[in-house]
């Protein structure tokens, strides 16, 4: 089946994007956000990458990593969102590059996205650098509530989901 990618874009243009329409149109779709990723919108770019972030596809990751290199703050603020959503240790290549990036709002999407991989020492390791590394004082704070969380999930804790 072919997707039209103004289609797509139609859905994700819009002020609310139709997230559901576009994941129902299955992996099919995730090429066409690859190039919507990368085209000249930031809005639309980054709706794509957020799109992105939903659909279960192991390409999906590719188009995320994509999102994470834009040049846009925008753009790259939704690919640290939708990691939030991802599965699979693909993803964490995303966290590693998101966790430093330029941007702090950036960087603060992508801690709590880190978080939610507790098992993965790497991710914990680079977020607990941020404590003390991190230009943002509230990124620093949120490294250090974000590392206690993980490492209590690690031990068994449930908890709940940082700020």
């Amino acid at each position: 089946m072919s997707v039209d990618a103004n289609h797509v874009k139609r859905l994700l243009e819009s002020d609310e994007p139709n997230y559901g329409a576009v994941v129902r149109l299955g992996p099919e779709v995730v090429p066409v956000l690859a190039r919507l990723i990368a085209g000249p919108d930031p809005r639309v770019a980054a709706a794509a990458a957020s799109a992105a972030g939903l659909v279960r596809h192991p390409q999906a990751t590719q188009a995320l990593e994509q999102a994470a290199r834009s040049a846009s703050a925008m753009v790259r603020l939704a690919a640290a969102g939708a990691a939030r959503n991802m599965q699979g240790p693909a993803v964490n290549r995303v966290l590693h590059t998101l966790l430093a990036d330029a941007d702090q709002g950036v960087r603060k999407f992508a801690i709590k996205a880190a978080v939610a991989r507790p098992h993965d020492s790497a991710l914990v390791a680079r977020v607990r650098s941020l404590q003390g590394s991190d230009s943002s004082p509230a990124n620093r704070t949120l490294a250090a509530r974000a590392v206690r969380f993980a490492e209590s999930r690690r031990g068994g804790g449930g908890g709940s989901r940082i700020a």
